[in-house]
């Protein structure tokens, strides 16, 4: 059975609510009571002020506790963040903007703080009104006004004044003024520039503002001095100016090659010296350098001193090789010619054993090859070889011999069978010839060749043989002697021997190396007119039977010239002509194979 409630039981709840109703609405009564009372009997902020005079909704107590900002420049940003504030910290206040310029923006926070922002554009004063209300509806204002005024612009000053330039008379000039010159901080400037007295620049002297770069091509007729202007000038017209002496000199003669140098050859673990003569050049050298042809850095074992001209070394073993070497010889503006030369490091260098490349036969005269080649006439190419002996006993004959085949009736020395040749060894260049009558001897090898004397440094003692005898009864104290292995010289494979009476035989058999290479060629025709002060260009064009790859270099060009070589055998050789009539330009232009053959182009560009 269900208990039974009584009413008392029933109405407790309903009472307690009650109660506790009416305790929170007095309580809520008792807060704006007092609030009431306080505002009552306090002043304002003096920040803040009501509505109007009578405006029964002012509250004294509220107030704005932040100080406006009230001057700014045009231009820069303005920021201002107001702060409301009560008695009762647990009152919400709101903050509202009555009257706000265009510029500024206005954000409540919702943290008893507002936030204004924005850019004034225009100079002027701005009135502004903000607004704070409580909870009971209690407000108070803030007024006040921001003032903008044009900010002061100060002029640009030189920074860093400029300094006095030269030009040469038919070579291009070009100068960039520095950013660094002028100073102006915040604001923009542009360029300007005339002569100092504000005329204007001469017909062959440009400026681009907007690089601040001077360009042109002085003439003979602009020798002389003048002094150049710059006007930096700002945004609101505030200028100032910088000047420099711009001094236009005669034009003399760049560098030249006056003579080549020769090939050279260093001897494996033997010290290397040699100094490029003064007179490898002509001009006002005040300067060298030395590189590998193509412009990379010279092998390791070997060094250049610009001062003394001098290159030296000391190769080992590992530095076997052949290079390409590049002397550039400065004048004081930098123009420069280049010398070029071959250079070997071998047990027995070219230098004491050169390659030669062997001419087109002539009608008459010998060959050298022996039994490797017979008749010399049109159809058989001529050739001869050069021995060096730069260092070598003075001793050593300064004649050297010609011999026929003996199947014609040589002339040989006392001692020489009849598959012997011998000629001795001079103290400079030396040209020996050999050549058979007869056309059936011999492997016809068709030229032209390089020929290579290698010898091998180490020298051997040998028991000489009456033939070895024979050839040293030729009163020689040095020489070299080609043999074959057959007396008929079919097919033989021709052998060497250095004799000396110092050592019998300096190389048992040192072998004879013949390297097929044709030299390369131009097949393009030079252009040699060219209009003043108009584009000169040459597309450059060579060959080579052999398929070797081809370097194009200018060994002696004018520095108004530039060659854009493809590295495929051809090249353009371009520039802007000085604008001078009557003018010659010598050009040399060299292709080299990069095995020794090499050829070269000279011509003369003239202006009419």
């Amino acid at each position: 059975m269900r208990p039974t409630m009584s009413l008392k039981q029933l109405l407790l709840p309903v009472i307690l609510l009650s109660i506790l109703a009416g305790h929170e609405a007095a309580a809520t009564e008792h807060r704006y009571l007092m609030r009431k009372r306080i505002r009552e009997t306090s002043s304002p902020s003096s920040s803040s002020s009501p509505e109007t005079p009578s405006d029964p909704s002012y509250s004294s107590n509220l107030s704005f506790t932040s100080t406006p900002l009230t001057n700014i420049a045009v231009g820069t940003t303005y920021s201002y963040t107001a702060t409301a504030g009560s008695p009762f910290p647990e009152e919400t206040l709101s903050i509202s903007a009555i009257t706000l310029p265009a510029w500024l923006s206005f954000t409540d926070n919702g943290n008893r703080t507002s936030t204004l922002s924005g850019t004034p554009t225009t100079a002027g004063a701005y009135p502004v009104t903000l607004k704070t209300t409580d909870e009971d509806s209690q407000s108070v204002l803030q007024n006040f006004t921001i003032t903008a005024t044009q900010a002061v612009n100060p002029p640009p000053t030189v920074a860093i004044p400029l300094e006095d330039r030269q030009a040469t008379a038919s070579y291009a000039w070009d100068f960039t003024i520095p950013s660094s010159t002028f100073s102006d901080t915040g604001d923009s400037l542009t360029y300007t520039a005339t002569l100092d007295d504000g005329g204007i620049l001469p017909e062959w002297l440009s400026f681009t503002p907007e690089t601040r770069r001077f360009s042109g091509i002085p003439l003979s007729g602009d020798i002389g001095v003048q002094t150049i202007k710059i006007t930096a000038t700002d945004s609101i017209g505030q200028s100032v100016s910088s000047s420099f002496m711009l001094t236009i000199n005669t034009a003399t003669a760049a560098p030249a090659l006056a003579s080549a140098i020769p090939e050279q050859g260093a001897t494996i673990e033997r010290d290397y010296s040699y100094t490029v003569l003064a007179t490898t050049f002509n001009g006002a050298v005040t300067n060298y350098a030395a590189t590998l042809a193509d412009g990379s850095d010279l092998p390791e074992w070997l060094s250049f001193n610009p001062e003394t001209r001098t290159f030296s070394g000391h190769p080992t073993k590992e530095d076997l090789g052949a290079w390409s070497v590049r002397v550039r010889a400065y004048d004081a503006k930098g123009q420069y010619a280049d010398a070029t030369f071959a250079m070997e490091a071998d047990y027995f260098p070219s230098d004491d054993g050169r390659r030669e490349y062997m001419n087109t036969c002539a009608t008459t005269g010998t060959q050298i090859y022996g039994c490797l080649r017979s008749t010399c006439n049109a159809a058989y190419p001529r050739g001869f070889i050069r021995w060096n002996t730069t260092g070598w006993p003075e001793q050593v004959s300064k004649t050297y011999a010609r011999f026929t085949h003996p199947a014609t009736g040589s002339t040989c020395y006392s001692g020489c069978s009849s598959n012997h040749y011998i000629f001795p060894i001079t103290s400079s260049w030396s040209e020996a010839t050999l050549c058979a009558s007869a056309p059936s001897y011999g492997p016809y090898i068709l030229g032209p060749y390089y020929i290579t004397v290698n010898i091998p440094l180490r020298i051997r003692d040998y028991d000489i043989t009456n033939s070895y005898r024979g050839w040293r009864q030729t009163g020689q104290d040095y020489g070299i002697a080609f043999w074959s292995t057959t007396s008929a010289c079919a097919n033989a494979s021709p052998m060497f021997v250095i004799y000396s009476r110092e050592h019998p035989i300096v190389s048992q058999r040192p072998r004879l190396v013949i390297i097929e290479n044709y030299p390369p060629s131009f097949t393009s025709t030079a252009i040699t007119e060219a209009t003043p002060g108009g584009v000169y260009s040459y597309d450059i064009a060579a060959t080579d039977e052999d398929g070797d790859p081809l370097t194009i270099t200018v060994p002696i060009k004018r520095r108004w010239l530039e060659l854009t070589s493809t590295g495929d055998g051809t090249a353009t050789l371009s520039g802007i002509v000085p604008d001078e009539t009557g003018t010659s330009y010598d050009i040399t232009l060299e292709v080299s194979d990069g095995r020794g053959g090499t050829a070269t182009q000279s011509f003369t560009i003239t202006t009419p």
